[in-house]
């Protein structure tokens, strides 16, 4: 069972992307709350630097740390509190400057290597595991090539370095990892005993929710779902309730829906096709619980998210 694993595969839009940037002397920048959901993320590969999070504590950051900011919140990051910050423009270009070290920079003059970047999610179906971390995670130092995000923070700095065939490929892939392990931090700082820390570590849980996350195009019930994790239907409705936030049928409807969204957006399956794939006997059926659960129908969602919607893949920025 792969709860983490399930919800970002479900809810990133195209690839994160990330670019190096070399700064000197006093520099800050200041991001705005964006559309849309996801992270920002910042990497301190050399020297020192301060997170500048909007309602949040000012916090010192040095080499090998690494910080996920929810988008819904302003920050900064400069080299001191109280530097001036400028402004990030919403498509962030401004931000992707300086990727190779500056020759005519004094040796004496301060130098903080980052790796910056954007991670995009979809705000309609955003998985409550994700909605429920901190709008602010912060893990410290992690240089050491021994430790898994040591590790990763190393090769990212490798990929920026040498550039290498394949390189567009490793970078999302790279970062994919990274949530994955922020994520993992977050959940053993957090209290067993509530939320979705809970739930991971509730194996009757999460094989319900494995089930219906895995295989949403059979006709589950709350009778069958609660014999697969082997507890009784009252316990699976009431534990699964408390610690997800939503009945188990309610929760399997959502999820259903997603499905359902990311097919219409991004495939040309034909709607009787995708109610099959999310456990509806007819497209009478599904078009009508997609219609209660989206507001619009199945095929007004595909045309006009097709129009103006969210692209399935980010263009990539520069980063000369």
């Amino acid at each position: 069972m792969d709860i983490v694993g399930d919800a970002i595969r479900a809810l990133r839009i195209g690839e994160p992307r990330s670019a190096r940037a070399h700064l000197y002397g006093h520099w800050g920048l200041r991001w705005d709350p964006s559309r849309g959901a996801g992270f920002n993320i910042h990497v301190v590969l050399e020297g020192t630097a301060w997170l500048l999070p909007e309602h949040h504590p000012a916090t010192p950051l040095r080499a090998g740390d690494v910080v996920f900011v929810s988008r819904s919140i302003a920050h900064g990051i400069a080299d001191s509190p109280t530097t001036s910050v400028i402004d990030v423009p919403p498509d962030e270009a401004d931000f992707w400057f300086g990727k190779h070290p500056d020759p005519d920079q004094p040796a004496d003059v301060p130098r903080t290597v980052l790796i910056g970047g954007s991670y995009y999610m979809q705000e309609q179906r955003m998985h409550p595991l994700i909605e429920s971390l901190p709008p602010v995670m912060h893990l410290s130092a992690r240089m050491d090539p021994a430790d898994p995000i040591g590790a990763i923070v190393a090769l990212l700095g490798r990929e920026h370095d040498q550039e290498r065939p394949g390189s567009t490929a490793a970078m999302p892939a790279l970062l994919d990892l990274l949530l994955t392990y922020v994520i993992r931090s977050a959940f053993e700082e957090a209290d067993a005993t509530t939320g979705w820390a809970a739930v991971v570590r509730d194996p009757a849980l999460s094989s319900a929710l494995d089930h219906m996350q895995n295989r949403p195009d059979q006709p589950w019930t709350i009778a069958s779902l609660a014999s697969t994790a082997g507890i009784s239907r009252a316990t699976l409705a009431r534990r699964f309730t408390e610690l997800v936030g939503r009945p188990p049928m309610a929760y399997l409807r959502w999820w259903r829906m997603n499905i359902a969204r990311a097919l219409l957006r991004e495939t040309d399956l034909s709607l009787s096709a995708i109610a099959e794939r999310v456990g509806y006997q007819s497209e009478f059926a599904f078009s009508k619980a997609f219609s209660r659960e989206a507001a619009e129908s199945p095929s007004s969602f595909r045309r006009t998210s097709r129009t103006a919607g969210t692209p399935a893949r980010i263009p990539k920025r520069s980063a000369s």
